[in-house]
């Protein structure tokens, strides 16, 4: 085990490593799960200099901040940061970066970062980057709208957010 794996049981139907106790003769099924803390173990390193620039030194201090919230840190209900969170937020900085405004940065109780700005009505947008998929909230409309985490949602997610500044404008 090279610490960026942890071995947990699982019942789940996942891939299984057969793990025999030599001791006892015993067998069991175990199932890997990767540990994201492990993966983005070095803190400083988690953001590039390309959404540094877009979320502005307060930004980046909170994104600091938040990485250090151990689990429960929300009355023990907050999750730390995902680092796959982050990733997400990385994809999305890639392909937008027309903020009319500097974005604040939040981090939800299940440990996902939010972008939050106001379009040029002074109208709140804000993104979630969680895993299952990114979510996009409009005040002026007060609609929501969820896209998938790859490369074609982020793209929808990017153009749906063109319209809004557009309608907005």
């Amino acid at each position: 085990m090279n610490g960026v794996e942890s071995w947990t049981r699982s019942r789940r139907a996942a891939p299984r490593l057969c793990v025999i106790d030599c001791v006892s003769r015993r067998y069991s099924l175990w199932t890997p799960v990767v540990n994201e803390r492990a993966i983005a173990a070095t803190e400083p390193a988690i953001l590039t200099a390309h959404v540094a620039s877009i979320i502005g030194p307060n930004g980046v201090a909170r994104i600091r901040e938040f990485w250090n919230y151990p689990s429960g840190w929300d009355a023990g209900r907050g999750s730390p940061l995902s680092p796959i969170s982050v990733s997400l937020l990385e994809d999305f900085a890639a392909i937008y970066s027309e903020f009319q405004r500097t974005p604040s940065v939040f981090l939800t109780r299940e440990g996902y970062l939010v972008l939050a700005w106001e379009d040029l009505k002074d109208a709140r947008i804000e993104v979630e980057f969680a895993p299952s998929g990114v979510e996009v909230y409009f005040a002026a409309t007060d609609e929501e709208f969820t896209f998938s985490t790859d490369e074609v949602g982020m793209r929808a997610l990017v153009e749906r957010i063109r319209r809004h500044a557009t309608y907005a404008a």
